[in-house]
């Protein structure tokens, strides 16, 4: 009987140190997982932050670019306000061209007129002298 006990007893010691195996086991693989858990955390906060890091700087960024269209617009607003003054004169000078054309054409016109007054005039002259000159003879 003696030897059954001993047996019972050499058997509950097996079940004892296959049971801490096991357990060791269990704590082992939880350590590992626990392990592996806060190395994904610290790699999570890790791309995070360099995420937000990233996003400041796209937010810098944004409003670089917001500004330069700020002064952009304010820019475009001058150059068409600009351009506008410009085209207005343009119109003014195109106008006055146009004004002295047309008394340039009414004074070459004019001249064309004088010009040939002048010589209807002369050739009157002309025939009055010649008139007077064999009046003269006759007389």
């Amino acid at each position: 009987e003696r030897l059954r006990v001993c047996q019972a007893l050499v058997q509950l010691q097996m079940k004892l140190v296959e049971a801490q195996d096991g357990a060791s086991e269990n704590k082992y693989q939880e350590s590992k997982r626990v392990i592996e858990l806060e190395q994904d955390v610290q790699d999570l906060t890790a791309q995070s932050k360099k995420q937000g890091e990233q996003m400041e700087e796209l937010r810098s960024r944004l409003s670089g670019v917001d500004d330069d269209k700020t002064g952009l617009e304010v820019e475009l607003a001058a150059v068409r306000k600009s351009l506008d003054l410009v085209s207005e004169q343009c119109n003014a000078e195109k106008r006055k061209s146009e004004e002295l054309a047309v008394e340039l054409v009414n004074a070459v016109n004019a001249k064309n007129q004088a010009e040939a007054e002048i010589a209807r005039e002369k050739g009157r002259v002309e025939a009055t002298g010649t008139t007077t000159a064999t009046l003269e003879k006759a007389l």
